[in-house]
């Protein structure tokens, strides 16, 4: 399997996660909890609930394999121009 195809894979995989989490979070504050107090902004402001920390992570995820393609692509484009300089 060569490697583009896995990163769009896992890139995906982690996308679909992303839309998931964060459908449950507006489902959940502003439908599931929107008469309990505080209401959505209490929900949404309170950062040490599970949902929150899995969403933040899920994007921290996101941003390492974004940046992970786009520093082996940087990586290989300058190798193979240092090759064709060489020849």
């Amino acid at each position: 399997m060569s490697v583009s195809l896995l990163n769009f894979l896992v890139t995906q995989r982690v996308d679909v996660a992303s839309k998931a989490i964060n459908l449950y979070r507006l489902l959940q504050g502003y439908v599931w909890l929107r008469d309990a107090p505080g209401g959505p902004a209490a929900y949404f402001g309170e950062l040490g609930r599970w949902d929150h920390i899995l969403k933040d992570s899920i994007y921290v995820a996101q941003s390492i394999i974004g940046d992970s393609v786009v520093v082996s692509s940087a990586i290989a484009m300058a190798f193979i121009g240092l090759t064709l300089s060489c020849v």
